[in-house]
């Protein structure tokens, strides 16, 4: 499933192709949402999708079905789902801060930050931090021991036991094939050592860094790594993509690329401060977040990426997004700014929301105000 991950931006790109010449806009917002919704779940693996809208600056959330298939109590704006790669933004959002606060800069080696480890290198051309934030680092998109390292491991929770001394040890051992900072390609294992080395700049969690940085400026009060007793009575249950019991994913050295939890109510309001960041308080977050879109790399003729950031032309309009995907998650979150619109989706199985996500967010940037 992981290697899966790779083939998300190409799968984006194809299915705009499919259904953008498929317009339904001509109901209410709740009724073509609730159409969306009822077709996804009557052919997902999912007991509930969530859908969060910023419609012309105009917020509402919907919410469908239970949190999971044993019992009947239904999802609503506080469900938590794992966000899987969407992580990434709040990871590059971070590093842009430190980055601001003077804690590291943007073309710095990353063996700067990692003493006593070999960084590889391509002909003397070192990985730098811009590289693994643009996805140009030519690291893998997992280290190749992922589910050999260590004992125990557990293919439904493959980075569970993933810590820093594996990591470095891969680090050290690994050789790239292309020189760092010219070709695009998608990288987990590259976010996730981000997130890990600002953990070893702040030294202390990468959640820490989050929550200190991010999530308490933006009152996102609900989102976190670590479950608390009460959080984990309202996550959401996991399915696999033929509806089976899946596992929720833990991580430790690589929890940059995908470790965060959180419903729709905060993913809101970090689409809205990604949206437009110059009416936050918080300065330093604005330069940041706009670090994060502007920032940009293209990666091929249709596709341009920030720091984690996609952004993708839709017939003649500017989509910034990113998706995720855990055991038993998926997630889309989506803008364009001149409309004032956005989308989060999260639906609790393997089940792709990307095509349903698209269409919503396509759709309202089309119907007038």
């Amino acid at each position: 499933m992981i290697m899966k991950l790779m083939k998300r931006l190409s799968f984006f790109l194809v299915l705009i192709a499919l259904f953008l010449n498929l317009s339904s806009y001509g109901q209410s917002n709740k009724a073509y949402i609730d159409s969306m919704a009822k077709v996804f779940l009557d052919h997902s693996a999912s007991s509930c999708i969530v859908i969060g809208v910023i419609d012309h600056g105009k917020e509402n959330i919907y919410c469908y079905g239970n949190i999971s298939k044993a019992d009947n109590i239904p999802s609503n704006d506080k469900t938590l789902f794992e966000i899987g790669s969407i992580t990434k933004l709040f990871t590059a959002t971070a590093t842009a801060e430190a980055m601001h606060l003077g804690k590291l800069k943007y073309n710095d080696y990353i063996s700067t930050y990692m003493p006593g480890v070999w960084a590889p290198n391509y002909h003397g051309k070192e990985i730098r931090i811009i590289d693994l934030l643009h996805h140009t680092s030519g690291l893998p998109a997992i280290p190749d021991d992922l589910f050999t390292a260590g004992k125990n491991r557990d293919s439904m929770n493959p980075y569970a036991l993933y810590n820093r001394s594996m990591l470095d040890s891969f680090i050290s051992g690994h050789r790239l094939d292309v020189e760092p900072g010219t070709k695009y390609s998608y990288s987990n294992l590259g976010f996730g050592l981000m997130g890990d080395i600002l953990s070893r700049i702040e030294t202390k969690p990468f959640e820490d860094i989050l929550r200190a940085e991010i999530w308490a400026a933006l009152a996102m009060d609900q989102t976190t790594i670590t479950l608390s007793t009460e959080q984990k009575k309202i996550m959401a249950a996991p399915y696999s993509a033929k509806g089976n019991p899946d596992h929720i994913w833990d991580f430790k050295a690589l929890a940059g690329c995908g470790a965060i939890r959180s419903d729709v109510t905060d993913m809101l309001k970090f689409l809205k401060a990604s949206m437009d960041p110059e009416e936050l308080k918080d300065t330093l977050l604005e330069a940041s977040i706009k670090d994060a879109e502007t920032m940009t790399f293209n990666a091929n003729k249709n596709l341009k990426v920030g720091l984690a950031w996609n952004i993708s032309n839709v017939n003649g309009m500017p989509i910034e997004w990113h998706n995720g995907g855990t055991g038993g998650y998926r997630s889309f979150l989506g803008f364009n700014k001149e409309n004032e619109t956005g989308v989060v989706v999260l639906t609790n199985s393997a089940t792709s929301v990307d095509r349903p996500a698209v269409k919503i967010l396509y759709d309202l940037c089309q119907k007038k105000n």
